[in-house]
């Protein structure tokens, strides 16, 4: 799959890490602040398991973008700086949503092969 002006300015907006709660807060934000907007929309589940939200846009997509970072806490063993223990908790950050937009090629899921091979762009509105 490819995004951007290639694809009639499709962008996807992709949830991955805590997007079991993450993504429902985002889909009820959008259908209370915005009333029909989500009509447009696309979800699409992806085997992380995650979420990725497709629309076309009117106007030209920026490339991708980071919207946010969680933490991940990772066992080390023998960090400098625990004396004395021999595993420590380390924070690493991790993307937890990105925008798939101008340049980006790739396929996530095979519902986005099928629904392009079945239903074509032209079935995803623009907004």
């Amino acid at each position: 799959m490819v995004t951007g002006e290639i694809s009639g300015n499709l962008h996807v907006i992709d949830f991955d890490a805590d997007a079991k709660e993450v993504f429902p807060r985002f889909w009820k934000d959008i259908h209370q602040k915005f009333p029909g907007i989500a009509d447009r929309f696309l979800v699409v589940k992806t085997p992380r398991p995650g979420r990725q939200v497709w629309f076309r846009q009117d106007s030209p997509v920026a490339r991708n973008q980071v919207l946010a970072y969680t933490a991940v806490p990772l066992l080390v063993g023998d960090m400098a700086g625990a004396p004395g223990d021999s595993e420590a908790v380390k924070l690493q950050s991790q993307v937890m949503i990105e925008t798939r937009g101008e340049g980006d090629s790739y396929q996530r899921s095979q519902l986005s092969i099928l629904f392009f091979k079945h239903c074509g762009l032209s079935s995803l509105p623009g907004i």
